[in-house]
Parts: C-alpha cells; sequence; structure tokens
C-alpha cells in the first residue's frame, strides 16, 4: 500500500474521527503518511491484508534473526 500523494510505502492507519462516519459505513478506513503526513481512505479488507502481511513478514525476520 503506497501514499497518494508522495508513492512511499510507510502508512500507519490514522485515528478516526466523528467525520469519518459515512466512510466507515461503506467500508473505507483513514490512512497516513508517516513521511508526507497525507490523509487519505483505504478498502477495510485491503488494510487488514496489509496489516496481516506486514505482522507475518516481521514475524518471520524476527525467527530467522533468533535462529542465528
Amino acid at each position: 500500500m503506497n501514499c497518494p500523494l508522495c508513492g512511499r510505502s510507510r502508512i500507519r492507519t490514522s485515528r478516526l474521527c466523528w467525520s469519518d462516519c459515512p466512510e466507515l459505513l461503506i467500508g473505507l478506513f483513514p490512512m497516513r503518511c508517516r513521511d508526507c503526513l497525507c490523509r487519505f481512505f483505504k478498502w477495510l479488507p485491503q488494510v487488514l491484508i496489509s496489516k496481516w502481511i506486514d505482522d507475518l513478514v516481521g514475524w518471520i525476520s524476527a525467527a530467522l534473526h533468533n535462529t542465528k
């Protein structure tokens, strides 16, 4: 997942605001770029899959680091 403004991949979830309710109702979740601070919305399934992949990569890296 990349930032639509700067194109970098350092993305995190953004805080929820009351004004986000319409987007949340249709399945969009707020995200924020760690580099340019751009706030944007992504489909919730895409957010969950991206988070799951990041967690899996971190777990594999930690497991490989512990075996050496």
